[in-house]
Parts: C-alpha cells; sequence; structure tokens
C-alpha cells in the first residue's frame, strides 16, 4: 500500500473497534469499492453517482449537494450506509 492510498483511507474513514465509521467525507469511489452493498442504498437516495465516473473525485457530501439533499438526508443516509456495513462486519 502507498504512503498516498494509507493516507486516502485515514481521510476517507476512521476505524475504532473494528468499526468502519463512513462520515460526509468518504470518497464514493473508495467506499462502493471496500464495500459494494452501500451502492443500491446510495442508490436509494438518488445518489447515482456511484456509478458515475467522478464517483473517483466525490465526498458523499459533495454527491448528495449535487443530487439536492438536505443535511438531515445525508446524516440519515450516512447512518444507514454505516449499519448495512457493520450488519456486514457481524455476519
Amino acid at each position: 500500500m502507498t504512503l498516498c492510498s494509507k493516507t486516502s483511507l485515514l481521510v476517507y474513514y476512521f476505524q475504532y473497534n473494528n468499526r468502519v465509521t463512513v462520515t460526509k467525507d468518504t470518497n464514493l469511489g473508495e467506499l462502493v469499492k471496500s464495500y459494494p452493498q452501500a451502492g443500491p442504498l446510495l442508490l436509494e437516495y438518488g445518489l447515482h453517482c456511484v456509478g458515475c465516473f467522478a464517483n473517483t473525485y466525490d465526498s458523499i457530501e459533495m454527491g448528495a449537494r449535487v443530487h439536492g439533499m438536505t443535511d438531515e438526508e445525508v446524516e440519515e443516509m450516512i447512518g444507514r450506509v454505516n449499519d448495512l456495513i457493520s450488519e456486514g462486519a457481524a455476519a
């Protein structure tokens, strides 16, 4: 793993007690690559950029803003993504 990718992982999500926490700053492309099960959930919220070339550049917040999502919608979506990832880790 290169220094750049290690830094990216630190910037995009934090790991605490073996739990990955996705934040509004998480890169969409990294998220979907690492946790493909998050893709359909993001699509439910209208974040069609999960399949777009721009997902390698956009954070969750940036993508959500482009699609007109409110702060509350973003927080709800992030919470559901974290729950989904946690459920997968527990399985």
